[in-house]
């Protein structure tokens, strides 16, 4: 396998570039060797670095300290041009939360520069270099990191399924753009019967079922899984469909979904504390990001505006449920749990104060 990286397109033109991914290969291909598997991907799966780049990070670099005789820096670089030549395979959700500007470059210029060629050709070189288009080649090539292959090998599964998860991701409701969906039917990839748009796909006709509200952001946890939807069930008589909609949403992604990709394992409503505060940390304000007029892309901390109001739908959702317990115990008491949210996090002063 690293003899294959020491020949284009994987070998690097500069020499050091090149001995940080050797090096950094060499070393996450030892350390994968230790992990049952009969494929470096099965080996990948197996070990704890395929829960989510953090725990990559952690297990990782606590390995390099103590055995490697490399970089952690080159790891990260071995990582990616391992998954570049296909040899490791990262899901969706684990490069949502990879932070790395070098995964896109890496496969156009070595997993399918042909097929990156002539997209850029088709679309022009306006709307290639745009923000909308930058968000579309980053869809593409982690598409192609996921399933493998290259631009011609994308269905239209992938790219459903690559929406569900941008969508489960904090950011993604504000993502926007579906050029990730456009662009590879323009190059002729898709089915002659394929939708015209993304958009066609997402229209639904009438109200979905509390399963299918849940299931918009997929739940690990069978049990969690479970529960929630029973307790939207509940709820359901009433509310109307827009705040039914809501809860489901906010229940799902903007809690659990988080929990979930955290600290994946847990199937409990019983939090540890540290979990608990780490999910209202990040809750607490997101990343607004603006372009400034050289192009450069300025990133603030703001604080959300709805952080309130999916306090209010959390605490509601433990309340509910201990209250409901003491008429049915053996429905809902298995799930009781201390509520993670304080009455006083769910007081908005600016939101609900009456003028002077």
């Amino acid at each position: 396998m690293l003899a294959v990286l020491e020949r284009p397109p994987f070998r690097a033109d500069k020499a050091h570039t090149q001995w940080y991914r050797r090096s950094g290969a060499r070393a996450l291909l030892t350390w994968l060797s230790a992990f049952d598997g009969a494929s470096w991907q099965e080996r990948w799966e197996a070990s704890p670095a395929a829960a989510c780049p953090q725990r990559s990070r952690q297990e990782g670099e606590a390995w390099v300290n103590s055995a490697a005789d490399a970089r952690w820096s080159s790891i990260q670089a071995g990582l990616l041009v391992l998954a570049t030549a296909d040899v490791i395979r990262l899901s969706l959700p684990w490069q949502m939360d990879l932070r790395s500007c070098h995964v896109r470059t890496l496969i156009e210029e070595c997993r399918d520069p042909d097929g990156f060629a002539r997209l850029q050709q088709l679309v022009g070189a306006e709307r290639w270099a745009s923000a909308s288009g930058g968000r579309a080649r980053r869809a593409l090539t982690r598409i192609m990191v996921a399933k493998g292959g290259g631009l011609a090998d994308i269905t239209v599964g992938d790219v459903l399924e690559y929406d569900t998860e941008l969508r489960r991701t904090a950011y993604g409701i504000n993502a926007g753009g579906t050029l990730y969906y456009a662009w590879p039917r323009e190059l002729g990839h898709l089915p002659a019967d394929a939708p015209t748009t993304l958009r066609c796909l997402e229209k639904v006709t009438g109200q979905l079922t509390c399963a299918q509200l849940v299931d918009r952001h997929p739940v690990t946890a069978p049990g969690i899984r479970a529960l929630l939807i029973d307790y939207l069930e509940e709820r359901r008589p009433r509310l109307d469909y827009a705040t039914l909609d809501n809860l489901a949403r906010q229940l799902t992604r903007n809690f659990w979904c988080d929990i979930e990709r955290h600290h994946p394992g847990l199937d409990t409503l019983h939090l540890p504390a540290d979990v608990a505060a780490a999910w209202k940390e990040r809750f607490r304000s997101r990343i607004q990001r603006r372009r400034r007029p050289d192009g450069s892309v300025e990133e603030t901390v703001v604080e959300r505006a709805d952080r309130v109001m999916i306090s209010i739908a959390v605490r509601a959702f433990y309340l509910d449920i201990a209250r409901w317990a003491t008429e049915e115990p053996a429905r809902w008491g298995p799930w009781v749990a201390p509520c993670p949210i304080k009455a006083a996090e769910t007081a908005d002063r600016k939101r609900f104060t009456s003028g002077p």
